[in-house]
Formats: C-alpha cells, sequence, structure tokens
C-alpha cells in the first residue's frame, strides 16, 4: 500500500514528533504512557528558575550574600541556559520540518514501512523492527525497537488506511490508540 502525502504538517504535528523522538526510550519502556509536552514543560522550567534567581538575588541584596547564595545563583543560570537551549533546539527542529516544501511517501508491504521524504532521504523499518505502532492526537507513529530511535509519523487523518492495511496484511504489529 502507497499513501501519498502532499498535505503539509501543521505545528502541532511537528511539535508532537519532536515530544515523540525526545521520549523515545520512555516509550519503548511504557508504549501506553501519557505523551508529556516538553515544550510547555521547558517553559515552565525557565519561569520557575527564573522566580528562584529572582529571589536569590533579592535575598543577596537583603540579608548580604554568601557563599551558598552564589551557588544557587550559579545554579539557576545554568538551568535556564540548559532549558533554554533544549527549548530552543526543540523550535529549530520544528521550524526546519515547516520549512521543508517536499511531499513523502508511505509504502508498507509485506517487509515493512518506508518514508520516502523526496530529497531528504528515506527511513525504512522491517516489521521484526517494528516495536509498536501508535496513534497520537496528531499523529500515527511506527517507533522502531533498537536504540537508534527511528520515528516514521505520518498525520493521523491516514490512521484508518494504515489500520487497515495492518490487520488485512495480518502483520503481527502491535497497534495502540
Amino acid at each position: 500500500m502507497v499513501i501519498d502525502i502532499k498535505e503539509k504538517g501543521t505545528r502541532e504535528f511537528y511539535e508532537e514528533l519532536v515530544n515523540i523522538t525526545s521520549q523515545y526510550r520512555s516509550l519503548i519502556k511504557k508504549p501506553d504512557m501519557k505523551l508529556r509536552n516538553q515544550f510547555r514543560l521547558l517553559k515552565l522550567y525557565i519561569i520557575i528558575c527564573a522566580v528562584f534567581l529572582a529571589a536569590l538575588v533579592l535575598m543577596g541584596a537583603f540579608w548580604g550574600v554568601d557563599t551558598m547564595m552564589i551557588v544557587g545563583i550559579v545554579l539557576m543560570v545554568i538551568v535556564i541556559a540548559f532549558c533554554w537551549a533544549f527549548l530552543k533546539n526543540m523550535n529549530l527542529m520544528v521550524n526546519r520540518y515547516l520549512a521543508d516544501q517536499s511531499t513523502s511517501i508511505l509504502t508498507l508491504d509485506e517487509n515493512g514501512v518506508e518514508l520516502d521524504k523526496g530529497g531528504s532521504g528515506t527511513v525504512r523499518l522491517a516489521w521484526e523492527n517494528v516495536a509498536f505502532v501508535r496513534a497520537f492526537d496528531e499523529s500515527v507513529v511506527f517507533l522502531a525497537k533498537d536504540v537508534m530511535g527511528f520515528v516514521i509519523g505520518i498525520n493521523r487523518g491516514h490512521k484508518q488506511e494504515i489500520l487497515g492495511y495492518l490487520k488485512d496484511s495480518g502483520t503481527s504489529v502491535t497497534v495502540l490508540g
């Protein structure tokens, strides 16, 4: 079966794929776990650390600065910098996906699943290397069993086609969602 994907994914779709990729190892261990929004979580960490940083600076201004306070301030700055860097990287990934104008072709056959991204390359997973297929809010994904972390994602609008093929072909792949 071949699915020609001409429509461009939404920002929410690509954010979900980035979230899935960032939580890949956890999903392999617990396939039915709830997907966390890493974008929101990183923003929350930045806000919390900024509040603690401001509190430490104010306490230092009123009561004097000691060694532990300096260590706390440096630690908060480091945590904010790391969270900001991860958030920036995740947003860059989403923007790169959004800027890619090439169409995709998803092929399901007796050997496995393949996503051809035009000039960007091709990713293929043999059925024996597919850990499971799971439908999320915006996407349907094929996750690889191995530690390479390959995720083949497609818009959720194609869910029935994919599930129909998997059922009709008798492929022994776990389907969730």
